[in-house]
Formats: structure tokens, C-alpha cells, sequence
């Protein structure tokens, strides 16, 4: 349970492309850009691997991972996905165990869907072996995710490494666990 980061996304059902599925609450990247952010496909499998990407402002701290600062990723990291629900706040929708998280966005492999032709291409900033990787149906989207003081902030990520989120990180790592029973 040491290394955990909270990344915020848009809501959808499948994350894995908007073929029968639509993002809402995607930022205003979305409304000025005019095309899906990345993490349209966040959930979808790629030999083997899935590749997850949240927009930050510049790089992503990983050294409050445990990372030096020379470090250019960090393996071992439970990675929680949260987003806006159209009925229950932020909620966590799913979550990458044993994660390596970039500290700068990686660009994708050639055949793994996330190029565009002529367009900015879908990057990753976590990528997890498939197996442990879980999408939440939305109906076990029910763990809410504090927001203003103490909890995740307008920022898209959130470390929760302060004492008083421990409390927090171990109602995620319980939720996590009954959830893995119960597949």
C-alpha cells in the first residue's frame, strides 16, 4: 500500500475508444481541442499490457512515489482512477496494480490503436500488466473520493501521502480487495 496515485478522468463506461461509448466531464481540453482526450482508451488491452493516461500540467512528481530525482519511472505502484459520476461525485472507477508510472507522457506503440493519423497521438503515463488492471462496471462505482482540503484537488492527480489520507488509502486498498474476491 506505500505507493499509491490517484488519477482524475473523464467518465465512460469501456475506455476503450468512443466506438458505442461517450466521455463526459472530459475538462475543458475537450470543449477548446474539439477531439477525445487519451484517456479514451485507458482500459484497453495491448499485447498483453494496458497503457492509462491522465493530463497534468508538466511532469508527474514521482519521487513522492519513492523515486530519485534522476529516476525516469517507478514500478510497483497502485494506480486509482477516479472520476465524475453523472449521480455520485467522484467515485473510483477502476485501478492499475503493480504499475509503472512516467514520469513524462510515453508515446504509444505503432499498432497499439493510440496513433492518429494527422492528429496528436494518445500517449500513455502508466502502463500495468493486463491481468492487473480492473475496470469497475458502473454499478461498483461506489467509493467516493474526497474532494477540496484533504482529498484530490483541481488537479488531476492526487499522491494522498500525508498522514491524514491514511485513513483513505486503506479504505481504497479494503474496497480494491473485495472487489478482486468478488470477480
Amino acid at each position: 500500500m506505500n505507493r499509491m496515485i490517484f488519477f482524475n478522468i473523464g467518465w465512460m463506461k469501456h475506455y476503450q475508444g468512443l466506438e458505442g461509448d461517450s466521455i463526459e466531464g472530459g475538462g475543458s481540453f475537450v470543449e477548446e481541442y474539439d477531439y477525445p482526450p487519451c484517456e479514451v482508451r485507458n482500459f484497453q488491452p495491448y499485447e498483453g499490457y494496458m497503457c492509462g493516461f491522465v493530463r497534468v500540467g508538466g511532469t508527474i512528481r514521482i519521487e513522492r512515489l519513492g523515486a530519485s530525482r534522476r529516476d525516469e519511472s517507478i514500478d510497483g505502484v497502485l494506480v486509482v482512477w477516479v472520476a465524475k459520476s453523472p449521480s455520485n461525485g467522484t467515485v473510483v472507477i477502476g485501478w492499475f496494480e503493480d504499475a509503472t508510472v512516467y514520469r513524462c507522457c510515453q508515446s504509444p506503440p505503432e499498432a497499439s490503436g493510440r496513433k492518429r493519423e494527422g492528429r496528436k497521438e494518445w500517449g500513455y503515463r502508466v502502463s500495468a500488466e493486463e491481468k492487473n488492471c480492473r475496470l469497475l462496471p458502473p454499478a461498483h462505482r461506489t467509493l467516493v473520493v474526497p474532494r477540496g482540503k484533504g482529498g484530490i484537488g483541481q488537479a488531476n492527480l492526487w499522491y494522498a501521502d500525508k498522514a491524514a489520507n491514511d485513513a483513505f488509502r486503506q479504505k481504497v486498498r479494503n474496497f480494491i480487495d473485495r472487489e478482486q474476491t468478488s470477480r
